[in-house]
């Protein structure tokens, strides 16, 4: 790969509202994992990003309309204007950290070796809980350590979209090729195909996938998948009250902040990503 194609390989793409909290953590984290570029859509913002607003491997775009209620059209806009540039593209949420089981292993040095066939990833959520704090905390890695227990049945007294039970299917989000998808008009999945040759992927045992659902998402697929993504949906109360203000929330049925607050789950003890991201920030660390 010559050198013009490497400094190009990976961008982030984020829409964000007011993730000051995530952010400290999301942007030096995903920096690590071998992102070239993080574009982040800022959606009306109530205050500056000042710890990450002139870091130059961070571009802020602001969204023209206070509170916008589309949640793709900037993003897909976005895309469009720089699929060309990069070989692969990541859109995720601010809550989402996509991570790799390997000691020595990023999301980079995986999508250049173990699923450098893939053209479009399927990476599964994995539920992590507030457990029940009323603020947020300092680090979210470092400090939100409780997760569902995915061998259990979570019914929900509501059944809402946001906090259904997840036993029988569970979301994922995804890494793609640019050159392999047009457009991208979903928040889970790149959009239009180029050629009918595409090959997906899941990202727990890398064996063929083609939709955004895991069915039977499972312990043991935590235990052992190559590449996860821990969802840190709701980090405390305070932010669910925020949460349940905004558009993307309060369009879903019977989503409320009591409802939310029953779908925390503190079941499982599970430090993976924190043992990593401490590693991570020692590196870090050293480097400045």
């Amino acid at each position: 790969m010559s050198q013009a194609k490497e400094t190009h390989f990976l961008a982030l793409i984020c829409r964000i509202h007011d993730e000051h909290f995530m952010m400290k953590t999301f942007v030096p984290y995903y920096l690590s994992q071998g992102v070239d570029m993080i574009y982040l859509i800022d959606d009306a913002s109530t205050k500056p990003y000042d710890e990450i607003i002139n870091n130059p491997k961070v571009k802020f775009i602001t969204s023209p309309l206070k509170r916008n209620p589309d949640q793709m059209g900037e993003a897909t806009k976005l895309y469009s204007e720089i699929k060309n540039t990069y070989e692969w593209v990541i859109f995720i949420d601010a809550d989402e950290f996509i991570y790799t089981k390997g000691e020595d292993t990023t999301i980079r040095s995986m999508l250049l070796n173990e699923f450098k066939d893939a053209d479009c990833l399927y990476v599964p959520w994995v539920f992590f809980s507030f457990n029940n704090r009323q603020f947020d905390g300092n680090d979210i890695i470092d400090d939100y350590t409780f997760r569902w227990n995915h061998d259990k049945k979570h019914p929900h007294p509501n059944n809402d979209h946001k906090n259904r039970c997840r036993y029988d299917n569970i979301e994922s989000k995804t890494i793609f090729k640019s050159s392999k998808f047009k457009s991208m008009i979903n928040p889970h999945f790149p959009s239009y195909p180029i050629g009918s040759n595409i090959n997906y992927r899941e990202s727990v045992n890398n064996t063929p996938h083609t939709n955004m659902m895991f069915n039977n998402f499972r312990e043991n697929d935590i235990s052992n998948g190559l590449m996860l993504c821990n969802h840190y949906r709701f980090s405390s109360i305070d932010k669910i009250k925020q949460k349940c203000n905004i558009n993307s929330f309060n369009m879903y049925k019977n989503v409320s902040v009591e409802n939310c607050i029953l779908s925390d789950y503190p079941e499982v003890l599970d430090e993976t990503l924190k043992i990593k991201w401490n590693g991570l920030k020692k590196q870090i660390e050293s480097l400045n």
